[in-house]
């Protein structure tokens, strides 16, 4: 089953049912805002240990707090939409640990 996404684009349902593109794979492990290359497309985030914040902007501004991943909780789909180069995270917590990979470009 599939949903189709603000992208337009069909993805799995949920996120733990995604097939991830080939060498998409990141660790997320910084404890202050850092911003990553990425591409438009659509992303899962899976917390391993404490909890990620992520959004568009700056994480130091918790109005720029788009997306959240807590570990034993469910993965999450993130869409990085057209024209958007960078994503900008905080790992929070003692040793917090999230990966991203992407499922759709």
């Amino acid at each position: 089953m599939s949903e189709t996404t603000p992208l337009g684009s069909n993805v799995a349902t949920t996120p733990e049912s995604a097939n991830p593109i080939a060498a998409s794979g990141q660790t997320l492990d910084q404890t202050s805002n850092t911003a990553i290359t990425v591409e438009p497309g659509v992303y899962v985030v899976t917390a391993v240990s404490g909890y990620v914040t992520l959004g568009l902007l700056t994480q130091a501004t918790a109005a720029n707090v788009l997306w959240v991943a807590v570990a034993g909780g469910p993965s999450i789909h993130v869409c990085v939409p057209a024209g958007t180069t960078a994503l900008n995270y905080i790992c929070v917590g003692a040793s917090s640990k999230a990966f991203l990979r992407k499922v759709y470009e």
